[in-house]
């Protein structure tokens, strides 16, 4: 099961969204080979393959692992190349390449010096006489108070007028009340069933995945495997509708613990096509049909 999702994010690949990789130095004959460099989420992917296994590798030889099995190498520091362009050496060989993403702004600078004082602003409004005359009698000698003003004689009590809502009839009793009708079922309305549901056989037919809905996406689980592991493994993630017969989501690789970008579509009743991407840019798939 691994290598078959393997395949499916490690395949020779399609670039997306113009040139991401160039390779600057090196024959045609060179024994490296790197498929992708780019900074991505703060850190340096460096990925490709050596013809030696097993081998010491180094990346402008300020880090260094070795390749595996198959001579693949993967570098992911965090890592900003002063020229965008990094060089890759093993004992026999060396290879440049472009680093793409890498001219983003760098840090953030020290604060300048603040700047002149601004012209004044305009004068305040004035005081109002009546305040100045009451701060001018704290200091005045008191002066005599004011006759009382005489109080205009008492109006006879006008009733007030009738109004019409007096004159209307009494509400009737809650007892008269007719009763409130309940409001009618509303019909269940079943939503039809996703044409992507069912088992799928991986391409080369040695495991098989059940797909299934999971809330308003679907999702992928392997149900069988020849090796007999990782069954019940969730592989296809949060699959959600982008399109006609389409979806997107990400998908698992439960031998190197990590996830990539993937789209699903349906192009027949029984064949489903499977992509996978790496880093955003390095895409490949496989052909899955329906288990009869």
């Amino acid at each position: 099961m691994p290598s078959w999702v393997v395949r499916i994010t490690k395949r020779a690949l399609a670039i997306a969204g113009g040139a991401c990789v160039i390779v600057t130095a090196g024959s045609a004959l060179a024994e490296i080979r790197i498929s992708g460099a780019r900074i991505t989420e703060g850190q340096l992917w460096v990925l490709g393959q050596a013809d030696e296994a097993n081998a010491s590798i180094s990346l402008d030889d300020a880090f260094e692992q070795r390749t595996d099995s198959r001579g693949r190498f993967e570098f992911r520091v965090v890592y900003h190349p002063a020229t965008c362009i990094v060089t890759v050496k093993t004992a026999a060989q060396s290879q440049q390449a472009v680093v793409a993403g890498c001219g983003q702004a760098g840090p953030k600078g020290d604060r300048g010096d603040p700047g002149p004082p601004g012209p004044p602003g305009p004068p305040g409004s004035s005081t109002p006489s009546g305040s100045q005359e009451a701060r001018a009698g704290d200091t005045a000698e008191p002066r005599e108070p004011a006759p009382p003003s005489p109080q205009p004689a008492p109006r006879p009590q006008e009733s007030p007028p009738r109004s019409y809502l007096s004159q209307a009839s009494p509400a009737p009793p809650e007892a008269a009340r007719p009763p409130a009708q309940p409001e009618p079922a509303r019909p269940k309305v079943e939503r039809p069933a996703s044409p992507v549901l069912g088992e799928w056989f991986v391409e080369g037919g040695f495991a098989r995945v059940s797909i299934q809905p999971c809330g308003a996406a679907v999702c992928g689980s392997i149900s069988w495997s020849q090796k007999g592991g990782e069954v019940g493994t969730q592989i296809l993630r949060n699959m959600k509708p982008a399109g006609p017969n389409k979806w997107e989501g990400t998908i698992y690789d439960p031998q190197s613990g990590r996830t990539y970008e993937s789209t699903i579509t349906l192009q027949s009743a029984s064949a489903l096509r499977v992509e996978g991407c790496v880093l955003g840019f390095l895409c490949g798939g496989q052909t899955w049909t329906r288990a009869k």
